[in-house]
């Protein structure tokens, strides 16, 4: 599975849901900040270990990050405003 591209988010900002679940590239891209509508993000299965809240967009509503090798969740969670669901 080949990494996400550099300009992803820049490209998808109109983008509303996102399923990248399983691809376990656990390394997002610096622009997946840059798509503004997206509201629903399922990360599921990626053998992630750690990630940053600041790399999410804010328009985040349901962000699903289960099965995956996280220790801890991060407290900069809180800082996605529009999140209602955290799994």
């Amino acid at each position: 599975i080949m990494p996400l591209p550099a300009e992803f988010g820049s490209k998808l900002k109109n983008l509303r849901k996102l399923d990248i679940s399983g691809n376990f590239r656990p390394q997002l891209p610096q622009s997946f900040s840059e798509m503004e509508a997206l509201e629903e993000l399922h990360m599921v299965l990626m053998g992630c270990e750690s990630f940053k809240p600041k790399e999410f967009p804010v328009s985040l509503k349901r962000l699903d990050i289960s099965n995956n090798l996280f220790a801890e969740i991060p407290l900069e969670v809180l800082c996605l405003s529009n999140l209602r669901k955290l799994k």
